[in-house]
């Protein structure tokens, strides 16, 4: 028995909205990313069946395709911080004659955008 116990609890939060073209402002967008760069874990919950009452923003429920665009989404925006990042690193350097980029870093930073952009 541990000396002490603390209860494990998971806040559930729905954040709706992707679609495609989220990265560059479509649908809620901008919104919907930051929500989800705010919070610790992500998981992902498609529907799977059809309903008149519900209505699908592509007009047609198929939950490979909407797993890869919320996939798609997700990694375009992190490009984006990706390459903000690496922009403000550059200008950080140029700013300090005594910094240079390490090697780790670029070629880190080169794996990065490689995934990113096979939306891995």
């Amino acid at each position: 028995k541990p000396p002490s116990e603390y209860p494990a609890y998971l806040h559930v939060t729905d954040i709706a909205g992707l679609v495609r073209g989220a990265a560059e402002g479509a649908g809620l967008g901008n919104d919907f990313l930051s929500h989800i760069s705010a919070v610790d874990g992500i998981f992902h919950v498609v529907r799977a069946f059809d309903s008149e009452e519900v209505i699908h923003v592509d007009d047609s429920v198929d939950p490979v395709r909407d797993l890869e665009t919320i996939q798609a989404e997700l990694c375009a925006k992190d490009m984006q911080y990706l390459k903000k990042a690496v922009e403000q690193e550059k200008l950080d350097v140029k700013k300090n004659p005594t910094m240079k980029l390490s090697a780790l870093f670029i070629s880190t930073m080169d794996k990065v955008e490689e995934m990113l952009t096979n939306n891995l």
